[in-house]
Formats: C-alpha cells, sequence, structure tokens
C-alpha cells in the first residue's frame, strides 16, 4: 500500500519533466546528392571523377568507387 502511494506520488513528476535533448546521432541525417550515382553504402554515394555532390553535407576521406571517388553524405565530417 505503501509503495502504490509513493508512486501515485513520483507519477505526476515523471510526467512533468522535459524531453531529453535530441543526440547526435538523431541529428545526423542523409542527404543523398542529385548530380551521383546510386547509393553504395549506408549514406555513401559514388560520384564520376571530377564531379563533386551538390549535396552541402557530403564529404570524402580519399575512398574510391569503380569509376570515380566515394563521398559520405549523412555530415559535414
Amino acid at each position: 500500500m505503501v509503495s502504490f502511494k509513493l508512486l501515485l506520488a513520483v507519477l505526476p513528476l515523471a510526467l512533468a519533466m522535459p524531453s531529453l535533448p535530441p543526440s547526435a546521432l538523431e541529428e545526423r541525417a542523409c542527404v543523398p546528392p542529385t548530380n551521383c550515382g546510386g547509393p553504395i553504402d549506408v549514406c555513401e554515394f559514388c560520384c564520376a571523377g571530377g564531379v563533386v555532390p551538390n549535396s552541402a553535407n557530403c564529404h570524402s576521406h580519399g575512398e574510391t568507387c569503380p569509376g570515380g571517388t566515394a563521398y559520405h553524405c549523412d555530415d559535414e565530417h
């Protein structure tokens, strides 16, 4: 009976707590470029040699793919 009363006392406080801010993983979003080929991995695209992807979040780590360069398009780094 005491634990039930304690639960009833704490429940409104738990419901009133603000939600946690989104983590960095939740904020990452894949923005595919429209001037490159289809995805070759999770949010990774192959762009032909000399083509720079037109998505602001794309970057390369120097990896190559058949016919071009692989770009990651899920964050700025």
